[in-house]
């Protein structure tokens, strides 16, 4: 019963899901939520179901309706309920694509693949991605899969292509990825095409990685895609730990060494070293400082982690320009400061002297931000330190911030007693939680 009740749930219109109606919505839809809502049990729910589809056979959500139904109980009588309703209408409204997707999903009878290929082959429909992500998804014999190909190859630059491939995530058999890569190859050459939709996560595979990289060596270079597309690149091989990494690192050398004045160098860059970690590349992120069109607050950060995660010491020119960006005058002045509260909380590693200290100070009574507060409370636990977090981890009550904070605090200032007191009072509130344990070795200490 538990099952059929989350189910029910689940079949609520838009206007459910943000928690209110409008006066637009119609009585079908005002009459479906109050059904949904009210049902108590399988049976009870059926017949409300019933009494719905029989009532408001010819509303505007009757489709919309009725395919949540085939998706969540694809029984014999929705799925013959949603045949019959599409068997007379032409396929122009978006219900009615969504309906016909999902009896592809739940009942792919030979007719109703054929009419989803009829639909997405004639022309260039706005909702073809519809259709196409259920076709991918079901197309589990060699004949489908090779109309799909077809399909693709005759048209591969349409925008349908791009919504429905980015928004496919499970591939067991690998035939989605497959499509994937032959869609960027049909597209090798365009630089209106942009293959960023396969960055971030899931990472992109390797054959994606590899063909998108193909596509930056031809179209790509004449695209303005082209930074975007090759910084996320180069973070996807890093993380990947692909074998393609070399070439990315060439790639983004070359086109800093031609493209040293651009505006989007810092991006580049910061990138380079993010996924390079050698220091061997801080002259090129210094000499981008040079350019007034970069943020340099950006670059300097990426300099600092590249030292930070190396074993040679800083360059104390490095230092001195971190703290004449942190003193400029319109530093802190910008739309977006958090960049150099960042860089701030950074510097405290590589030089703990007042000034340094003053800025990350000034960073967080600004911006409050937990992470230059935990690098202060790290490196300088002085009183005023040990006032802020005592203020913020009340701010921050009952919320993940507060446990990270008391965690830092603990290990920064063991023996506090306002910090003691804080923590036995968090785990009396918290005595079931799986950190409670944590806390409580924290003050073992």
């Amino acid at each position: 019963m538990k099952e059929e009740l989350d189910r029910d749930n689940r079949l609520r219109c838009q206007s459910c899901e943000y928690g209110s109606h409008s006066e637009d919505d119609s009585e079908a839809i005002l009459k479906w939520c109050q059904l949904v809502s009210a049902s108590n049990s399988p049976e009870e729910s059926e017949e409300r179901i019933e009494r719905w589809l029989e009532n408001f056979k010819g509303d505007a959500s009757y489709g919309n309706i009725l395919a949540q139904l085939v998706l969540l109980r694809p029984t014999e009588r929705y799925i013959g309920g949603a045949r019959e309703w599409l068997e007379n209408r032409q396929i122009t409204w978006p219900s009615e694509v969504d309906v016909l997707a999902s009896l592809v999903l739940k009942s792919p009878a030979a007719d109703v693949i054929e009419r989803a290929f009829q639909y997405v082959s004639e022309e260039e429909h706005y909702f073809s991605n519809v259709l196409i992500d259920a076709l991918i998804r079901t197309s589990d014999s060699k004949q489908s899969r090779e109309r799909l190909v077809q399909l693709m190859e005759s048209n591969p630059s349409a925008t349908h292509w791009n919504i429905a491939l980015s928004s496919l995530k499970s591939d067991p058999e690998g035939f989605a990825e497959s499509l994937k890569v032959r869609w960027i190859e049909l597209n090798s050459s365009d630089p209106n095409f942009n293959p960023i939709i396969f960055s971030g996560f899931p990472l992109p595979s390797a054959k994606i990685l590899r063909a998108a990289y193909k596509w930056l060596e031809d179209g790509g270079q004449r695209s303005e895609h082209l930074v975007f597309v090759l910084c996320s690149l180069l973070l996807s091989s890093y993380w990947k730990k692909s074998e393609l990494l070399p070439e990315m690192v060439t790639m983004a050398l070359n086109w800093l060494k031609s493209n040293p004045d651009h505006e989007d160098s810092q991006k580049v860059v910061s990138t380079l070293l993010q996924t390079t970690r050698k220091s061997g590349h801080v002259a090129l992120a210094r000499a981008c400082i040079n350019n007034k069109k970069v943020d340099s607050a950006s670059v300097l950060y990426s300099i600092l982690e590249t030292y930070r995660n190396s074993e040679e010491p800083v360059d104390q020119n490095i230092v001195g320009e971190v703290k004449a960006t942190l003193r400029s005058q319109n530093a802190f002045a910008t739309a977006n400061t958090g960049r150099y509260d960042l860089l701030a909380g950074a510097l405290l590693e590589f030089c703990i002297d007042d000034e340094t200290v003053q800025l990350a100070k000034e960073a967080f009574r600004r911006s409050g931000d937990l992470w230059v507060l935990q690098r202060l409370l790290e490196f300088l636990p002085d009183d005023e330190v040990i006032d802020f977090a005592i203020k913020s981890m009340e701010r921050w009550s009952e919320s993940q911030s507060e446990l990270d904070l008391l965690e830092s605090f603990l290990q920064a200032a063991p023996d506090n007693p306002s910090g003691i007191d804080y923590a036995k009072n968090w785990l009396q509130k918290n005595a079931d939680s799986p950190n409670a344990a944590k806390i409580e070795k924290l003050l073992e200490r």
